[in-house]
């Protein structure tokens, strides 16, 4: 590059750099200070002012208020937003609801009523249902389950139950297989306790209350709606575990 070139660019740059707008320093003393931010570490700034004081100096995190970046591009950069935009392309953001018994009672019907492709289901007791959110629940899975979508449920039959619980259980999800619902049982082994619903592969509800009357009205239960295919993805590797696990009723003991 020959030195008239050099000194052209040079020039350029010094009027860019006049023209750019100033950063603005607001100390928490109440004092504004103009000038460029050189460079910001993890508890200072290095600060060049317009005036008075040539020299870069250090102004500490702590004696700041905010910065405002006179260059749109340098905030840009200094604050990290266009790495933030692009990370949260791919993030997955959850969102969790915390649920306690009735809660989790009104919440049952929209969430499955929603489905369009899946719903799986683990669950330590179930039994008839009579009145309430609980009943809209139940027939809601059997006619989803008569529409084709994949209604999976997985129930506990194992030795550490009491028999009243495992044959309330077995009477009543005889009447979900005949409307098409998979329903599938752990026997042998450690109890089954989990109590989990997977909707769509997006949405997680799962919690202490049983898939009965008591669970949804009146007991004293606390429950989480997860909404996030990440979430899902795992609870929904849990659940194949435990569906390879799972023996159908003609083969219980």
């Amino acid at each position: 590059m020959n030195p008239a070139h050099t000194a052209f660019v040079l020039f350029l740059l010094a009027v860019n750099t006049a023209l750019a707008a100033p950063d603005l320093i607001y100390l928490r003393d109440g004092r504004m200070l103009e000038g460029q931010v050189m460079n910001e570490l993890r508890d200072q700034y290095s600060f060049r002012a317009s005036a008075g004081i040539p020299a870069s100096q250090q102004i500490p995190k702590d004696a700041v208020k905010f910065v405002v970046y006179g260059d749109p591009a340098k905030a840009r950069q200094v604050l990290g937003l266009d790495q933030a935009a692009r990370l949260g392309k791919n993030t997955d953001l959850a969102t969790a609801t915390i649920l306690p018994t009735e809660a989790f009672g009104q919440s049952l019907g929209p969430v499955v009523q929603a489905a369009t492709q899946s719903i799986w289901i683990t669950a330590y007791y179930v039994s008839g249902f009579i009145e309430g959110p609980i009943k809209v629940f139940y027939e809601t899975i059997r006619a989803k389950a008569r529409a084709g979508l994949d209604v999976v449920m997985i129930c506990e039959f194992s030795a550490g139950t009491r028999p009243a619980v495992r044959n309330a259980t077995l009477n009543f999800v005889k009447e979900l297989s005949r409307d098409g619902v998979t329903v599938l049982f752990i026997q042998g082994g450690k109890t089954m306790h989990k109590k989990m619903i997977i909707v769509d592969g997006k949405t997680v509800l799962l919690g202490s209350s049983n898939l009965t009357v008591a669970g949804t009205v009146g007991s004293n239960e606390m429950n989480v709606q997860v909404d996030s295919p990440t979430f899902a993805k795992r609870a929904a590797s849990d659940f194949a575990r435990l569906r390879a696990r799972a023996i159908p009723a003609t083969e219980l003991k």
